[in-house]
């Protein structure tokens, strides 16, 4: 009989890296599965359904977001407010770090490497994740949503919970390679935004 195989997966907190660094969303849509194996279920359906129950606990109003899937496709739907609530709640969890230190680190690192300068004042003191998509709007390619979200060490010795949304700029030639390159430049906008409030939070 041939020898038989073990194989181990890393931690947790490296898998939430992969996913969180650079935007693995074949990553992401697996973890329904993974939460519903943990709770004795099976289905995809069960991992959604822990997960919304998650989100309730936390506090935040089930009308403030739409889930349908895990990756953030068309059809999820969050506000700002629900976004920092759930950031908010994270921060006071025991485990936090495992969460701060899976994110992007704006200058640094991830797909927030380029977005600031390194020798910007504010690299390395940003972690954040990006939300994208590219959808349709009123009948032409759009940049349906741009989002920039996590958590600010200030100068001035605060940490901020931030979100930042931009939803549906027209794509001027309605090209998907013109529709890319709003994507990032509107990145390195929000980026830019991100790194003002590190230097002055209340401005």
């Amino acid at each position: 009989m041939p020898a038989s195989v073990t194989c181990t997966s890393p931690p947790f907190k490296e898998y939430a890296k992969l996913i969180n660094k650079v935007s693995h969303n074949l990553g992401a849509n697996l973890l329904p599965p993974l939460m519903a194996v943990q709770h004795g279920q099976r289905t995809y359906a069960d991992g959604m359904k822990i997960e919304r129950d998650f989100l309730a606990r936390s506090g935040i109003d089930p009308h403030s977001l739409t889930l349908v899937d895990a990756q953030g496709l068309p059809g999820d739907k969050a506000t700002p407010a629900a976004q920092l609530a759930l950031l908010r709640h994270l921060a006071r969890q025991d485990n936090f770090d495992v969460f701060y230190d899976s994110m992007p680190s704006m200058g640094v690192d991830g797909s927030l490497a380029d977005v600031i300068e390194r020798t910007n004042p504010a690299a390395g003191h940003i972690r954040a994740k990006t939300g994208t998509l590219v959808s349709a709007y009123k009948g032409k390619l759009a940049l349906g949503t741009k989002a920039l979200a996590g958590y600010i060490d200030a100068k001035d010795g605060h940490r901020y919970a931030f979100a930042i949304y931009v939803n549906n700029i027209p794509v001027p030639s309605n090209s998907v390679s013109d529709a890319i390159d709003l994507a990032l430049r509107a990145n390195k906008q929000l980026g830019a935004m991100a790194a003002n409030i590190c230097k002055s939070p209340k401005a």
